[in-house]
């Protein structure tokens, strides 16, 4: 691979059809329609790991730069935490946006970010990226992509 490449680090990046490898929790059982998956939020969630949806198995290494990108909505407009870590241990995060902006119209965010830490692909502690969606109002979450990319920057 030459120095500009980027390489996709998620197996399933596409939520049109199907979870694929990636786990729901906190949630209504998702419906997927118009090339993207709706989840409904019941509020009453005082953490915002309390829901989610998350996918394990992403290797993260020290020193490198990635890129972190998604299609997502949500009605009413909420911010929702999105990150880049550990999905057991201490949970440390190579990569927090701690209110990803989403509205109704649905928007495509990018954050390009380098690790200071590393995380295996497997094992107790695998890196994972993890959208964080308890709050305390109710509310619905969409999503139709995410992406998370090796940068050479």
């Amino acid at each position: 691979a030459s120095l500009d490449s980027e390489v996709e680090l998620l197996p399933h990046t596409s939520f049109a059809e199907s979870l694929g490898p990636w786990s729901l929790y906190g949630t209504s059982e998702p419906v997927f329609a118009d090339g993207r998956m709706c989840v409904d939020l019941p509020g009453g969630q005082g953490n915002p790991w309390d829901a989610g949806l998350v996918y394990n198995g992403v290797p993260v290494g020290e020193g490198e730069s990635y890129v972190l990108s998604f299609t997502a909505s949500a009605t009413p407009d909420m911010p929702v935490r999105v990150l880049v870590g550990e999905g057991g241990g201490a949970y440390r995060t190579a990569f927090e946006q701690g209110s990803a902006p989403l509205t109704g119209e649905p928007a495509t965010r990018e954050y390009a970010f380098t690790s200071n830490l590393t995380f295996p692909p497997d094992g107790d502690a695998p890196g994972q990226v993890a959208f964080h969606l308890g709050k305390a109002g109710a509310y619905e979450f969409c999503i139709s992509q995410v992406s998370l990319t090796t940068s050479a920057t």
